[in-house]
């Protein structure tokens, strides 16, 4: 009697020390999970610089707020200042993102998006016998859709590939219905 009063006193013993233990670690291990998540809770912007557009002659800006793990919602404008090739002048766009990888919002996405843009077209013609210029504007309302990834850094470093189309609602003999975005974005998370 006095053997089993003491083997349950030992598992007893055991049995307590393996749950204070566990706690300890439980409570290390969700303080480390909290810390961490607070961090990334202050890291709720992204701004990305599209280099590609800068060496075809434009600028493009996106500014993205991180709404949970999985969305993100934001602005992109792009502006190209050389007219000799490129008719598309200005393009403002909102977006909307759902995510699918494993960091918060990051990895593969799809994206829609509104598109506000400007389209500025150069003819040039004849008029009793002498060359003049006509600029033709046209401004328009489309949607459209992309595909892309999101990769992050531990320091917050991003890189974002992808391409999408737009529809644009309105038409005219120098634009086009169909307008592609190249998503070749360098960025930081702050």
């Amino acid at each position: 009697m006095l053997s089993r009063f003491l083997h349950n006193k030992v598992g007893l013993l055991l049995l307590s020390f393996t749950m204070v233990c566990i706690s300890s670690f439980a409570q290390d291990e969700s303080s480390a999970f909290v810390e961490n998540s607070k961090k990334e809770a202050h890291k709720k912007n992204d701004f990305l610089y599209n280099p590609v557009y800068t060496y075809i002659g434009a600028i493009d800006l996106t500014y993205e707020r991180i709404i949970n793990e999985k969305s993100g919602a934001g602005v992109r404008f792009t502006y190209t200042f050389i007219d000799e090739f490129i008719d598309l002048k200005t393009d403002l766009a909102l977006f909307y993102r759902r995510y699918y990888g494993n960091k918060p919002a990051g990895g593969f996405y799809n994206e829609a998006y509104l598109s506000y843009n400007r389209v500025e077209n150069h003819q040039q013609s004849l008029m009793n016998g002498e060359g003049m210029s006509i600029l033709e504007r046209s401004n328009n309302l489309g949607i459209g859709f992309a595909l892309g990834t999101k990769l992050i850094s531990k320091d917050g470093i991003l890189l974002d590939l992808g391409a999408g189309v737009a529809y644009n609602f309105y038409r005219s003999d120098f634009n086009n219905r169909v307008i592609p975005n190249l998503i070749v974005n360098f960025g930081f998370r702050f």
